[in-house]
Order: C-alpha cells, then sequence, then structure tokens
C-alpha cells in the first residue's frame, strides 16, 4: 500500500446534489420530517374520507369515500419518497442556478496523505488536517470526507478506474483518519 494517493475528476451538479441527498438520507432530524411528509397527508385525508364517510346518507357512499381513502393512501405511499425526492433536487438545482457557486463543480484533485486531504481546483485550494475530518462515508456513488455536518469532500467512486483503487483509496483515509483523530 502507498502512503499517498491521488486521484482527479470532474465533479458534477448531480454529485453535489446526490451528496445533499445522502446528507439529507443520513440525518435523524430530516428523517423525522420525512415521516411527518409521509404520514400527515394520510391522516388529513383519513379525517376528511371518516368526515365524508359519515356524512353520507348510505351505506354504498360510506363504502366509497373509505374505498377512495385506502386508493389514495396506497398510491401516496408508493410515490411519496420519489416525490420527496424530486422536491430536494429541485429546490437544489434552484439553489444552484442561483449563483456561481464556485467549488460546487468542476475539474477536482485530490491527494491524501500522511498529513491530511489536499484539494485543489481552478480557482481554489485547500489543505484539511485528517484531525478535521469528522468520518468517511460511502454511498452508493461516490465516499465523502466529512468536514462538518453540510461539508464533505465529495469523491465520486468513477473517479477511480478499478473498484480496487477506490478501495485502497478508502482503506488508506479510514487509516490516516483514525490514526488522526485525536489530534
Amino acid at each position: 500500500m502507498t502512503d499517498q494517493i491521488t486521484t482527479e475528476y470532474d465533479l458534477t451538479k448531480d454529485d453535489f446534489i446526490a451528496f445533499n441527498l445522502f446528507v439529507i438520507e443520513s440525518s435523524p432530524t430530516l428523517n423525522k420530517q420525512w415521516l411527518q411528509f409521509l404520514w400527515f397527508p394520510i391522516v388529513a385525508y383519513m379525517i376528511f374520507a371518516i368526515a365524508l364517510g359519515q356524512a353520507a346518507h348510505s351505506e354504498y357512499s360510506r363504502s366509497g369515500a373509505y374505498m377512495s381513502f385506502c386508493i389514495v393512501a396506497c398510491i401516496w405511499l408508493i410515490y411519496a419518497r420519489q416525490y420527496w425526492n424530486w422536491s430536494i433536487r429541485r429546490r437544489l438545482n434552484k439553489l444552484l442556478a442561483g449563483g456561481k457557486n464556485n467549488g460546487t463543480h468542476g475539474i477536482k484533485s485530490i491527494t491524501i496523505g500522511p498529513d491530511g486531504v489536499h484539494s485543489s481546483d481552478e480557482q481554489s485550494e485547500a489543505q484539511i488536517k485528517w484531525s478535521a475530518i469528522e468520518k468517511i462515508a460511502n454511498s452508493p456513488s461516490a465516499t465523502y470526507l466529512f468536514i462538518g455536518a453540510l461539508s464533505a469532500v465529495i469523491v465520486p467512486h468513477r473517479a477511480f478506474a478499478t473498484d480496487g483503487e477506490r478501495m485502497e483509496f478508502v482503506s488508506l483515509a479510514e487509516k490516516y483518519q483514525a490514526s488522526n483523530a485525536n489530534d
């Protein structure tokens, strides 16, 4: 194993959005909001269906109100996560379209070594000590070197020619991060 690894890649807007979705899905606070988003419409519509059913003059109308509730609830349960993710993506795209957002995407160069993470692009350069890396997390499409709850060095898996190279990068990063966590 080498003591330093460098990789270059094009960080896209989609990578940035995927990172934000990963953070949202990993957040206990936002998971509570997701559950509220999921169940509130069902409860509200159930109350409406019960009230409508009680006001119905026939058993047939009452059954129709309850059946419509069941159908709408099932449709909502099937598509709610897709709607949630679509809504977040749409909002992130609007935020990204609102300015230059230098550093959020473009050609990046990342080097990890015993002293930390060196990140550079056309407009900036940063040296991050391993003690500043709070955690290292993997998603299906990227590895994140977190330096805060909402900030990370994003390294897409496509930055590596093989899965073995990616695993070597992650292993070395975890080794350095663990040995320098208390600095």
